[in-house]
């Protein structure tokens, strides 16, 4: 349980202004918890008070009465969007926890949420940062473990979304779920081509070029392949799709003059695996990444496609909101913190190569998870899949010239960034 009174400290801003505390009157406390899906705060009777919505929009807290509205307010880009600047929703997707706390460990400092980490403030992305429970003392995040410590939601937007909404999620959250992203037909078709490719393939055979350490990242029952334009034409359609387009030129055209394809992967987890190791995709480029962290040039954008409805208990991969913009690159994420990103076919999550992120652990009996990875790459990074002589000039004659520079049959101009042409023949551009 999560017990909020009126025993809050004023956020700094109004202490600034010399704002007296609204203490005159005696709030009674709220006994509120979280949801088994953990996306809303239900009170003492199961009555849904707040919870995390779909896309940018935070609901108004319109169901809680005058005499349970506590006297001080998230205060975030002047008013706070979860409650009209009215009622402090207590944390899922609230804009800024602003109080005195003890410094959590867990912290994500940045521009937008400048009083967090550091500043002896609550941190906006993790849940019971500010409150232990059934208590109105703060905590250090870190001291909570298990059921004490709840992952933010990450927002779930539909493809019809403005651009702009889904890059403000994307830098803000490191990732999204982007609803129906791409056609239920190419998903249905790649999803049949696949399952029936998956047979000519051993779980947990896969390595990622890393011999055994690759075998235990990817997980000894699950299935992992690529070159997935020489199973269906599909995937050839996915690569032009202009959404994840548009999104990855926003992300990677600063840092580069054109990017290809990373890897496309099937990723089969089949029934009883446990969940991976919690990584960063950007570890590729250890040298690009971690110099001048978390500044450093975004170096991969990824897309985790459901061909299939995914649950947690499938499997559905796990993220850790924020942790993109964390100020320690070496830093652990407990696994705890790391939340379920559940997704109809034809969903995508779609996530930043610096977001903590791991597959879930598959805990059915006999089902399994069936989704497939596409990334891109910096044009002047090493990719992980060899694209470029996977297929041969005749193969991608008939795609689009976006498809055959994505999987590197086109040279690398940097253009109008600094640098020499790369992946040219005979001196000249392909």
């Amino acid at each position: 349980r999560i017990v909020a009174t009126s025993n809050i400290t004023r956020t700094h801003s109004e202490q600034n202004a010399n704002t007296a505390p609204q203490d005159s009157t005696k709030i009674n406390e709220l006994a509120l918890h979280v949801s088994a899906n953990g996306k809303a705060i239900l009170d003492q009777n199961g009555q849904e008070v707040a919870r995390s919505t779909s896309g940018t929009q935070r609901q108004s807290m319109t169901s809680l009465g005058e005499s349970q509205k506590l006297p001080a307010c998230t205060r975030c880009r002047q008013t706070c969007l979860a409650c009209e600047g009215e009622v402090c929703v207590l944390y899922i997707r609230t804009c800024q926890w602003d109080f005195d706390c003890k410094s959590p460990s867990y912290c994500t400092p940045s521009d937008k949420y400048a009083s967090a980490a550091g500043n002896g403030h609550c941190c906006v992305f993790y849940r019971l940062s500010c409150y232990a429970l059934g208590s109105t003392e703060r905590i250090d995040n870190s001291a909570a473990t298990g059921s004490e410590i709840h992952s933010m939601a990450i927002q779930e937007i539909s493809a019809n979304a403005p651009l702009n909404t889904l890059l403000t999620a994307l830098r803000e959250d490191g990732g999204l779920i982007i609803k129906g992203l791409f056609d239920p037909a190419v998903i249905q078709t790649m999803d049949a081509a696949i399952t029936a490719a998956a047979i000519d393939f051993q779980a947990g055979a896969a390595t990622q070029g890393l011999g055994e350490d690759g075998k235990a990242f990817v997980g000894n029952n699950t299935i992992r392949f690529s070159s997935l334009g020489k199973i269906s034409p599909a995937y050839f359609h996915m690569l032009d799709n202009p959404i994840y387009a548009a999104l990855a030129d926003a992300v990677l055209l600063p840092h580069c003059g054109s990017y290809w394809v990373n890897t496309a992967q099937a990723m089969l987890i089949g029934p009883g695996s446990a969940a991976q190791v919690l990584h960063r995709d950007c570890g590729n480029w250890p040298y690009v990444s971690e110099t001048n962290w978390p500044d450093s040039p975004e170096a991969t954008l990824s897309a985790m496609i459901a061909l299939h409805d995914i649950t947690d208990e499938l499997g559905a991969t796990r993220v850790v909101p924020g942790s993109h913009l964390w100020p320690d690159y070496q830093q652990q994420a407990d696994a705890s913190l790391s939340y379920p990103a559940e997704m109809q076919a034809g969903d995508a999550l779609i996530y930043s190569g610096k977001l903590i992120h791991g597959g879930g652990a598959n805990q059915t009996a006999d089902l399994w998870r069936r989704a497939m990875h596409l990334s891109f790459v910096l044009g002047w990074l090493t990719p992980e899949e060899s694209s470029p002589i996977d297929y041969t000039d005749a193969d991608l004659a008939q795609q689009s010239p976006r498809v055959q520079r994505l999987l590197g049959h086109r040279s690398y101009d940097p253009r109008p960034h600094r640098g020499g042409g790369l992946w040219l023949r005979h001196v000249d551009p392909i």
